[in-house]
């Protein structure tokens, strides 16, 4: 699986003044961005429920089961509203839009998405670092788990070749800001990827599809394809088994389940699945 290295820093607050900029300060402090981290979750999802009559017809799945662990990350940011970092005003204005790097730069519209490049936790509370790049450095807004603004300094900046690491992370530097940024409610929603765990236990899935009825010397029978799926094997089967029953034969078991079949014809099937050894779906 990959994952998102986390970097670090020795960090120091230098003098920060880019050009064409409302000359913010420097907090005095620095954040350590590092990587955003990872929630395992396991995906557990059925196409029955037990002791409901389904009905299908050939070549479709009478049974799916998928049960595997993936690991979800914060990955981008969406904007819930538009919003504009503001500046003072001159000449007595109140306020004006911020121009210059790196506040000038922090600027959106409802429904943007911007990349999360990391995040830092403070007293347990976890900020996602929401990126703002241009070709002088990176600005970021600090945002909490629900979207809003982080209370204290929620500007951080990097100059583009700014390379200092250590064990803490990659250093940015705090950025104050004259006005505050004040969005009506929660700035951003998240959007997170999703990786299935290589080594995660008790993966399945796996199909069972209805084929009709056939003949053989025993009479009437009735056919079924189980297939089975790899965890990176897409829509190809890994493996495939056909299974026949007698059309006499109204309840079996298989994959852990206890199926009756009601009735069975050359284009569909009924049945249902009365229990089986899965966890609700």
């Amino acid at each position: 699986m990959a994952g998102v290295a986390a970097l670090a820093l020795v960090a120091g607050c230098s003098a920060f003044n880019p050009p064409g900029s409302e000359a913010p300060e420097i907090a005095d402090d620095s954040v350590y961005l590092s990587a955003v981290p990872a929630k395992q979750r396991t995906v557990m999802s059925k196409s029955y429920q037990t002791g409901e009559r389904y009905s299908v017809g050939v070549g479709q799945p009478m049974i799916g089961v998928k049960n595997y662990t993936v690991s979800e990350r914060v990955a981008r940011a969406i904007s819930l509203q538009d919003f504009e970092q503001p500046c003072p005003g001159s000449f007595g204005a109140d306020t004006k839009p911020c121009s210059g790097e790196p506040l000038g730069l922090l600027h959106g519209s409802l429904g943007q998405s911007f990349n999360v490049a990391g995040s830092i936790t403070e007293n347990g509370f976890i900020y996602y670092l929401v990126e703002f790049p241009t070709d002088g450095g990176t600005a970021y807004l600090l945002a909490d788990a629900d979207g809003y603004l982080r209370p204290q300094d929620y500007v951080a900046w990097r100059e583009k070749d700014e390379s200092r690491l250590s064990r803490r992370g990659l250093p940015l530097d705090l950025v104050e800001t004259k006005v505050r940024l004040e969005p009506s409610g929660a700035l951003f929603g998240y959007e997170t990827d999703e990786t299935m765990v290589a080594g995660g236990a008790d993966y399945l899935n796996y199909e069972l599809l209805y084929n009709g009825i056939g003949y053989d010397q025993r009479g009437p029978n009735f056919n079924l394809i189980y297939r089975e799926y790899r965890r990176d094997g897409g829509q190809v089967p890994a493996y495939e088994q056909n299974l026949v029953f007698q059309a006499s034969q109204a309840i079996f078991d298989m994959l852990g389940m206890r199926i009756q079949v009601h009735e069975v014809s050359d284009d569909a099937v009924s049945f249902t699945v009365l229990e089986d050894s899965l966890p609700a779906g």
